[in-house]
């Protein structure tokens, strides 16, 4: 499945590109698209619904699967008005320079005893299509904790001006003063978490979806168009297995239906999709056996 990643940042594209490595996706980003990106505003009031405006709005724009991520910063000691949430660098209106935010988040630090305890909060909107929608602000895949302190570090990096604020909780260094800090680490579960729980719920649905149609095949087949029923139903069977439906989860739901049926054509149709199911047809019908 081709699935788009509502970013322009390569260093983001390739960091869920790894997280992501496992499952049967080609992970694109907004830079491989020919066509005009559309204009967005994002004045949600939260990381999920900037998450969710920037999917919709690239979804209806490129009609393929995609999602949007954002974030924002919580502390624990500060009050709600307080709280940076979206606005991480624009303060009272204002866009900060890295040396500002330093200086104001010291300052906010200070004023709080010398040091507050924060996190990223991260959401996730997916857009599969257009009724199947997924969401999650979960701490699961927030960043872990981290301290920030009064004292900034010397050290500056271009960009990440709170890192030279950004303590580790474990062993009360700065994190530029750690040989390795990979902060990524349980973000990356929780968003892989995030996926399988999404995609798993989508192919139980397409499978629900499918199955009924077969049933509603079996209840309108006649002799005359037996074949082509027949023929529907098949191609029907390797839907469910393209979307790697356990095919004795497909036999367990019809063979539950069969048993509901009279000795009549809707019987003799369901028995011969179960064969296709469990192989007991010629080679050439058989579809989780090849």
């Amino acid at each position: 499945m081709k699935l788009l990643y509502g970013t322009t940042n390569n260093g983001k594209l390739q960091a869920m590109k790894n997280a992501l490595k496992d499952f049967d996706i080609e992970l694109i980003g907004l830079n491989d698209l020919e066509e005009a990106l559309p204009k967005i505003k994002e004045d949600g009031t939260t990381p999920l619904q900037n998450a969710e405006i920037k999917a919709r709005a690239y979804y209806e724009a490129f009609h393929i699967p995609v999602f949007s991520c954002d974030s924002g910063l919580y502390f624990e000691e500060i009050t709600t008005e307080e709280q940076p949430g979206l606005h991480v660098r624009r303060i009272g209106g204002k866009e900060l320079t890295d040396e500002e935010m330093i200086e104001y988040y010291s300052a906010l630090a200070e004023a709080h005893g010398g040091k507050i305890t924060g996190r990223y909060r991260n959401a996730i909107y997916f857009i599969l299509d257009g009724e199947h929608h997924y969401s999650s602000m979960d701490m699961s895949i927030a960043t872990e904790s981290f301290v920030l302190v009064a004292k900034p570090h010397e050290k500056r990096v271009k960009g990440f001006p709170l890192d030279s604020l950004s303590v580790d909780i474990a062993t009360g260094k700065y994190y530029y003063d750690l040989e390795v800090k990979d902060v990524s680490t349980s973000v990356d579960d929780g968003v892989r978490v995030f996926f399988t729980m999404a995609l798993e719920e989508r192919k139980m649905n397409r499978m629900e979806e499918i199955t009924e149609q077969i049933k509603k095949l079996s209840s309108t087949v006649t002799e005359e168009e037996y074949s082509t029923y027949l023929e529907q139903g098949h191609e029907l069977l390797v839907q469910l297995h393209d979307l790697d439906v356990d095919k004795d989860g497909v036999y367990r739901v019809l063979s539950e239906y069969f048993k509901s049926l009279e000795d009549d054509i809707s019987y003799d149709f369901i028995a011969d999709i179960l064969d296709y199911v469990s192989g007991w047809c010629s080679p050439e019908k058989s579809i989780w056996n090849v």
